[in-house]
């Protein structure tokens, strides 16, 4: 029985032994977890600030963006109107031209080669029936933008009411 009681008593203090180092190991994990969660939410926090920032930058582009994006369409519907206002003063002064001289007496030389522009201008010139699907459309089109606008209301066939 003394050899039971011994091998117990060795027991004992192995187990006592066993228990203070896992003891101490348990704290030992535990403060490098806790440092791991510190830096984890510290990287996090880092991280968050960086995002903000780059979020604040693609909205201020966006923002940008959308501004120039708006004055690039009121250029272009600047620039649509006034070509409208162009083509509608060379028709009217096109249209007042004497019959006989609407095509032009001088010979084609190489120095009066054609230009782009001349080359819209001769694309602009329109028979009879062109003009009235013009004045047709250009009236559809001015009454669409007044009742876009709420100036005028319109009925279907573009009359006003």
């Amino acid at each position: 029985m003394e050899e039971e009681c011994d091998n117990i008593e060795k027991r004992i203090l192995f187990n006592t032994a066993m228990k203070e180092a896992l003891q101490l190991e348990v704290v030992k994990q535990r403060g490098k977890l806790e440092e791991g969660w510190r830096e984890d939410e510290e990287m996090e926090k880092e991280f968050a600030e960086r995002d903000k920032l780059f979020l604040d930058d693609i909205t201020d582009l966006q923002k940008r963006t959308d501004e120039r994006e708006q004055k690039v369409s009121d250029i272009t519907d600047k620039l649509q109107d006034e070509l409208f206002l162009l083509a509608s003063f060379l028709e009217n002064v096109a249209s007042r031209r004497p019959p006989e001289s609407r095509h032009g007496d001088r010979p084609n030389t190489a120095s009066n080669a054609p230009t782009v522009f001349r080359d819209y201008l001769d694309s602009r010139r329109l028979d009879k029936s062109s003009k009235d699907n013009l004045k047709k459309v250009r009236d559809e089109l001015k009454a669409s933008v007044n009742e876009t606008l709420g100036l005028v209301k319109t009925d279907g066939a573009g009359d006003c009411q």
